[in-house]
This record gives structure tokens, C-alpha cells and sequence, in this order.
């Protein structure tokens, strides 16, 4: 379960199920999608609740075909819960006439309406002393439309709520450093799950339960541990011990009907081989509704390999061929597997130049200069070379001749920290001018 429950609309052929509720639907009555018509007048119904103040919503609409001559919106609530009539409003002004109750629930005579409309009706569900872990709470509306036709009624789903404590996990995400490969942690770095908290029950969940995180093995809690609340760097880290591998997490209080992010920081250990698949598992004591008291995020290691990057230029003369060398070196400790490099020239003023010569490199574009290298394999220790040959077409002071990686997320780079380039090798030159000679 989620804070705030939306629920569906009960079309005519799915009412018989909720027929012990509200009554069963004339025969006649029509069902057009999510509304339910009579003559040329449809009616909408949806409900949701807040189960932090016991806060059920109704919202009804009459659509633009016609409107209602008579309507009764009808609230009911199981055993376990009171109706606050006191706290009854329409469209937010409180309703001090047109209400009845009996055995049946709490009547609201609706206004008629002969345009299309939409209205809003809170009232306050409060758990009695005997509530049992689950309570239900429905509404529906009888009505009849402007132009005659046979009377209908709509339905909300049924609302369940849980008066007592109801803890629920959500969400899981794995954020690797660097924006690297969805779920796939480098090995000896931290890497953390994200994944929300929230109390969907009607109760405070006080300071003092414990949750568990377990990771598999070759995968451990990083120092920073597991951190609690929607801003990691100002989250307050939970108190945890362990015992192998299941580190057990006191938890803070959590008020009712709020909802929480909480981050737990794993640390693939740097003995653990590339590609092994590892399962974080976290889980909070098991309450009213225990099919969301744990969630796992299955996560994977990944290779890191340090790639750096080197560019010369010979002396470069305008019109005449120059070398350029560009290396690349693989400092481990995992291969490098499908990076590459994009070789580029830049001046004040721009860049004129041809490319002779690129060795295997794509030209991204000939006039400034810019070629892109694949690196699809390069195990650890060994160095690249690529050789282009330029012609300057026009001087410049000063050139920037810079390689930069490319950003992979098949193997992490410790320098790669966001997308994009990174890994920057740079060196200034000059494109001098020709000076001929007389014989």
C-alpha cells in the first residue's frame, strides 16, 4: 500500500460483487466506461484516503450530456470505524442540513446539478476501541437524471484502512557512483539502494523498531551505513549492528500517513569478482498488512579499470603534413570494454585544418578536427597508440589538442563522475605560418 489510495470506478458489470454495500444496480441502468447513467446523465465516483488523519475523500462528477434531478451520496463504514459527521464537507463548506444516518450509513443529499460538474466530499473516519487490523470504508451515489431515465448508482471501490500501524517498503532504486550502469555496483566502491518508508496505517510508529538490511555475500555495509529521511546529506545515520551478514537498523519514529526515503550504502568488496550477483534485502517488523514489509534490489559487480590518456603534436606548420599521437593506458584492475576517446582542436577564433590520416578513427567532423577512437577491449597494463596526420590551413597562436573518454557504463572509471567526458588530456600548440625561402 501507498500514503494515498486512488481507487477505480465501478462500472455497472462489476457492481454485483459489491452488491452486500450499496444495494444492487437496476438492470437498465447503463454503464459508459467509468460512469454510470441514467437517461442522458452520467455519474463518476472515486475515492481515496489519508490514513493519517482518517481522511476519506469522495469525489463525484456529473458529465456534460445532461445533469442529476435527485442524487444521495451514501457513506459506509465497516464496524470498527465511527463516521465524523461534524467534520462532513461539500466542495469544503461544512454541511450542516441534508445529512441523515441509519443502519444502512451516512446520507448526503446532493444539490442538483444540470451542468457538468465535479464536487469534493471529506468526512473523517475515526478506528472504535474493538477495530479489528483492517477496517473498509465505501461510498456510492443513487441518483436520477434531469431527463427522466431509470435511477442508478455508482460505486467506489471499497477504501481499506488500518487503524493501528501499518509499515510499508517502496521504491527500490540502486544508484551507482557516477551515474554508472543500473544496478551494477563497481567493485570497491559504494554504491547505495534508495527505497521509501511510509506508515499507511492510522497509528504513529514510534522510535525503537528495528529493520534489517542482508546482503549476499562479498558485498558489505559501507561505513556511511544506512541513512534515514528525503536529503542524504543531511539524513541522520540509523544506529546498526551485525551479526554475518544482516545488519539490524533502529529505526526513528514515523507518524502516521508519512512517508520516508532511507539509503543503504553496500560496499562490494574489491576481492569480489566482476559479475557477481549479489541481492540486498531489507525488512521492518511485520504488521497489519505484511505484504510490503521487505523488498530487494537484485545488483550485480561490475568492473573498474582506470584509463588515462596522453596527446603530442609535432611542430605544425600550415600547409605541411604534422604527426599527432594520442595513447591510451589501461592502470586496472579490470579490463576496459567498449570505451572510447574523442580527439578534438581548439582556438581562439576556430580551427581550420585536414585530416590526412586517421588510423582507424571516425571523423566526427574534418574542418575542426574532431575524431572519435573505439576502445572495445584493453587489458590491464597496456597502452593504445593512434597516429593521425594533420595539415594546418591556417595559423593560430595557440591550439588546445585535447583526448577526453567518453562516458561507458560498462566499466567505471574512478575520473568519470557524470556524463559526458571525462579524463581530460590536454596540450597547447601552435599552427605557424609558412615561410618560403629564395634560392
Amino acid at each position: 500500500m501507498r500514503i494515498t489510495r486512488a481507487l477505480a470506478l465501478v462500472t455497472a458489470a462489476a457492481w454485483a460483487g459489491m452488491a452486500a454495500w450499496v444495494g444492487a444496480v437496476p438492470s437498465t441502468a447503463r454503464a459508459v466506461g467509468a460512469a454510470v447513467c441514467s437517461g442522458s446523465s452520467c455519474v463518476t465516483l472515486s475515492a481515496s484516503e489519508s490514513p493519517s488523519a482518517g481522511l476519506v475523500l469522495l469525489e463525484y462528477g456529473v458529465d456534460v450530456h445532461g445533469g442529476t434531478s435527485s442524487a444521495t451520496l451514501t457513506v459506509r463504514a465497516s464496524s470498527g470505524l465511527d463516521l465524523d459527521t461534524a467534520s462532513l464537507t461539500l466542495d469544503g463548506t461544512p454541511l450542516t442540513s441534508g445529512v441523515t444516518t441509519d443502519a444502512d450509513g451516512l446520507h448526503v443529499a446532493l444539490p442538483p446539478s444540470t451542468t457538468s460538474s465535479t464536487h469534493y466530499l471529506r468526512i473523517t473516519a475515526t478506528p472504535t476501541a474493538t477495530a479489528a487490523a483492517s477496517e473498509q470504508v465505501n461510498g456510492s451515489v443513487s441518483f436520477q437524471g434531469v431527463d427522466g431515465g431509470v435511477p442508478a448508482v455508482v460505486s467506489a471501490h471499497t477504501l481499506t484502512v488500518h487503524p493501528g500501524i501499518d509499515l510499508s517498503l517502496s521504491q527500490p532504486r540502486s544508484i551507482a557512483p557516477g551515474r554508472y550502469e543500473s544496478h551494477v555496483f563497481p567493485r570497491g566502491f559504494v554504491s547505495d539502494v534508495e527505497f521509501g518508508v511510509d506508515d499507511d496505517g492510522m497509528t504513529d510508529a514510534p522510535a525503537g523498531p528495528t529493520m534489517t538490511v542482508h546482503l549476499t555475500k562479498g558485498f558489505e555495509l559501507a561505513p556511511r551505513g544506512v541513512h534515514w529521511n528525503r536529503i542524504r546529506i543531511t539524513a541522520p545515520q540509523l544506529p546498526c549492528t551485525r551479526a554475518d551478514q544482516t545488519w539490524t537498523c533502529t529505526m526513528p519514529k514515523l507518524a502516521a500517513g508519512h512517508h520516508v526515503y532511507v539509503y543503504v550504502f553496500v560496499h562490494p568488496l574489491p576481492t569480489t569478482p566482476v559479475g557477481t550477483h549479489g541481492r540486498i534485502t531489507v525488512s521492518v517488523p511485520a504488521d497489519s498488512d505484511t505484504s510490503d514489509n521487505a523488498i530487494f534490489q537484485n545488483v550485480r559487480t561490475g568492473a573498474v579499470a582506470r584509463l588515462r590518456t596522453a596527446v603530442d603534436v609535432e611542430r605544425a606548420v600550415v600547409g605541411q603534413p604534422t604527426t599527432v599521437t594520442v595513447r591510451a593506458t589501461n592502470h586496472g584492475p579490470d579490463p576496459v570494454a567498449h570505451r572510447s576517446l574523442l580527439l578534438g582542436f581548439a582556438a581562439h577564433g576556430g580551427v581550420r585544418l585536414h585530416i590526412d590520416r586517421a588510423d582507424g578513427g571516425r571523423v566526427i567532423d574534418p574542418v575542426r578536427g574532431t575524431v572519435q577512437f573505439g576502445l572495445p577491449r584493453l587489458r590491464p597494463g597496456r597502452t593504445r597508440t593512434w597516429i593521425l596526420t594533420i595539415t594546418p590551413l591556417a595559423a593560430r597562436r595557440h591550439v588546445t589538442v585535447s583526448v577526453d573518454q567518453q562516458f561507458d557504463r560498462r566499466s567505471f572509471d574512478p575520473g568519470c563522475r557524470g556524463i559526458g567526458t571525462c579524463g581530460r588530456a590536454s596540450t597547447d600548440v601552435a599552427f605557424h605560418r609558412h615561410r618560403s625561402t629564395s634560392p
